[in-house]
C-alpha cells in the first residue's frame, strides 16, 4: 500500500462527509428559519385572539344590557340601522341620548384604532345590515370558511407595500344578540359575521429578524467548526495511515522490520500472560543474489512478491505474524506448539519450491527454494524476543550450512 492509496480514500471520505455536513447544516438552518417564522405567526395569532376576545367581551356586555345610551354628539349620531322603539330619548334636563348597540360600538372602536394607525379591526358579515360592513374578498372567503366550521384564521399578507398579520374569527349569536337580529331569523350559535384584525408585521418581525441573525451566526459557526473537525479527523487518520505505512514493506505489502518488532513485542507479552508457546521462523531465499544478477532486479522483486504471497497463505491464526526482515530474508511468528510450527514451516518450504520459479544459478535446484530456521519458547523472565530471534537465526545458519532448501530447529533449554 502506498501513501497515495491511503490519501485518496481519505480525501474522498472527507469530501463526502463535508458535503453531508453542509447539507445537514443547511437543512437545520432551513428548519429553524421555518420554525422562527412559525413562531412569529403563533405570536401574531395569540395577539389577534386576545384582541378579538376583548372585543367580544365588550360586545357581550353591551348586548347583555340591550345596548347602552350615550349622549348624541357629532361622532355618536343615532344609528339609522337600529329600528327599535326608544332608540332616542331625552332626559328631564334636555340631554338627548341614543342607543349604542354592539355593532355600533364595535364600529366606533374600530374608527378609534384607525386614528392611532396601529392594530386595526373591523366588523363584517356576508349579509350586513350596514352596507359599509360588506366584506372584502379576503374576508368573504374566511366568512364562508367559518360557516363550514373553521374556528379562526391567521395569515401574513402584503397590502400597499406593508406587511401585515391578518387575524379573523367568527361572531356567533348569543341569546342577548337575538333582540337585534330577529329579522335575520338567526338562532343561538349561528355564525352571523366576523371581526378581522390587521396587525403591522414589523412589531413581530423585529424579534424574528433578530432570531434570524442569531441562527445565521450559529449555523455559520457550527459549519466552520464541523469542517475544521472533519479536517482534523482526516489528518489523524492520515497520520495513522502514515504510521501504518511506515510499518509496511512497500514491495510485498507485509510488515517490515520495524512493524515486525512492534508486533512481536505485543504478541510476546500476550503469550507471557497466557503461558502459551511462540515459534519463530527465519526464512532466507537460497542464492538470491545470483538470481538477481542473472534475471535482473525487477524479476527479483516479482520473485519476492510471489514468495511473500504463498507464505502469507499458510499463516492464518490470529496471533501469527509475517514480515520481510530485510533483503531476501523473511520472518514469521507462529502461535502454535513446536510440532504444529514445524509442520507449518515444512509446508512453507514445499509451497515455495512448488511455485516453480526458474533459478538457473541455483546449485541445489532448478527452481527458487528457501531455507528455514526455527526456534520455540514459552515467554518468561528468563528469555526475551531478541533471544528467540537469535536462536531462530542460528537455526537458519545451520540450514544453509547443511545444504539449503531445508528446515533446521534449535532446541531451547529454559533455565
Amino acid at each position: 500500500m502506498t501513501k497515495s492509496e491511503i490519501d485518496k480514500p481519505l480525501h474522498r471520505i472527507r469530501s463526502i462527509i463535508s458535503l453531508l455536513w453542509v447539507f445537514l447544516i443547511l437543512l437545520s438552518l432551513f428548519w429553524n428559519l421555518s420554525a422562527n417564522e412559525a413562531l412569529s405567526l403563533k405570536v401574531a395569532r395569540d395577539r389577534g385572539e386576545a384582541i378579538f376576545q376583548i372585543i367580544e367581551i365588550a360586545r357581550l356586555w353591551n348586548a347583555t344590557h340591550f345596548a347602552v345610551y350615550v349622549p348624541v354628539t357629532e361622532n355618536s349620531q343615532p344609528n339609522p340601522y337600529l329600528t327599535i322603539p326608544n332608540r332616542d330619548i331625552e332626559t328631564t334636563s334636555g340631554q338627548k341620548l341614543t342607543l349604542i348597540n354592539p355593532a355600533y360600538m364595535t364600529r366606533q372602536l374600530s374608527e378609534l384604532t384607525q386614528s392611532f394607525r396601529v392594530t386595526q379591526f373591523r366588523l363584517t358579515s356576508l349579509n350586513p345590515i350596514r352596507p359599509k360592513n360588506k366584506p372584502t374578498d379576503w374576508e368573504k372567503e374566511k366568512l364562508i370558511q367559518f360557516k363550514a366550521g373553521v374556528s379562526e384564521v391567521i395569515e401574513r399578507v402584503s397590502q400597499q407595500d406593508n406587511e401585515l398579520y391578518r387575524y379573523m374569527a367568527p361572531l356567533h349569536i348569543e341569546p342577548p344578540c337575538l333582540k337585534c337580529h330577529t329579522k335575520q331569523q338567526l338562532k343561538t350559535g349561528d355564525v352571523y359575521g366576523g371581526i378581522s384584525i390587521d396587525m403591522p408585521a414589523n412589531s413581530f418581525t423585529e424579534v424574528e429578524n433578530q432570531h434570524k441573525k442569531q441562527l445565521y451566526g450559529f449555523h455559520a459557526a457550527l459549519l466552520l467548526i464541523g469542517l475544521i473537525l472533519i479536517q482534523m479527523i482526516e489528518k489523524y487518520f492520515r497520520n495513522k495511515g502514515d504510521a501504518k505505512l511506515a510499518s509496511i514493506d512497500s514491495l510485498t505489502g507485509i510488515l517490515n522490520r520495524r512493524g515486525f518488532d512492534h508486533a512481536l513485542n505485543r504478541e510476546w507479552h500476550r503469550a507471557h500472560r497466557s503461558g502459551t508457546e511462540l515459534s519463530v521462523l527465519m526464512m532466507d531465499v537460497d542464492y538470491f543474489k545470483s538470481y538477481n544478477d542473472y534475471y535482473g532486479h525487477q524479476q527479483g522483486d516479482r520473485c519476492l512478491e510471489a514468495i511473500a504471497s504463498v507464505v502469507e497463505k499458510s499463516l492464518k491464526r490470529p496471533g501469527d505474524i509475517f514480515a520481510r526482515y530485510g533483503g531476501e530474508e523473511f520472518v514469521a511468528v507462529v502461535t502454535a506448539n513446536p510440532e504444529g510450527a514445524r509442520h507449518i514451516a515444512e509446508k512453507i518450504r514445499q509451497d515455495v519450491e512448488q511455485l516453480n520459479i526458474p533459478h538457473k544459478r541455483s546449485i541445489i535446484s532448478d527452481y527458487v527454494t528457501i531455507s528455514i530456521g526455527m526456534a520455540s519458547v514459552i515467554p518468561n523472565k528468563g528469555n526475551s524476543p531478541q533471544k528467540l530471534i537469535a536462536l531462530a537465526d542460528k537455526a537458519l545458519y545451520e540450514a544453509k550450512e547443511g545444504g539449503r532448501n531445508r528446515l533446521c530447529i534449535t532446541t531451547v533449554n529454559d533455565d
